[in-house]
């Protein structure tokens, strides 16, 4: 019986999603490699290490990293300065925001909410 949706009659349906295996014991990379075949985030994450992979192989490559100033509050700064350490990125560009924020996690830290709070409190 042949679908109204077959691969290649709709040029809007580029490829059929894939869910990933959860009895198969795998390693990271073929885990990734896996979530880039489904949606939503699971396939950008997928998608992004493989440009990442295929950058790391040219070999003649600058990387630079975008860093929002909210990556460093929400716990995610050791992830950046580890990559900085073990040169992942070559040029890091950062909002000033970071610089308040640091100043902010030094005095108090950070702290992570309830959503029932209201605002006006």
């Amino acid at each position: 019986m042949k679908s109204c949706i077959d691969e290649g009659e709709n040029p809007y349906l580029t490829r059929r999603l894939k869910a990933i295996e959860v009895k198969t014991p795998k390693t990271i990379s073929q885990l990734l490699y896996e979530m880039s075949m489904t949606g939503f985030q699971g396939r950008k994450l997928g998608e992004a290490v493989e440009v990442w992979i295929d950058m790391l192989r040219s070999g003649d490559l600058t990387i630079i990293m975008g860093l929002a100033g909210s990556m460093s509050t929400t716990g995610q700064w050791k992830i950046v300065k580890w990559l900085i350490e073990r040169r992942y990125i070559d040029v890091l560009i950062s909002t000033g925001a970071n610089i308040s924020e640091d100043i902010q996690d030094s005095l108090h830290g950070y702290y992570q909410g309830h959503w029932l709070i209201d605002d006006e409190e």
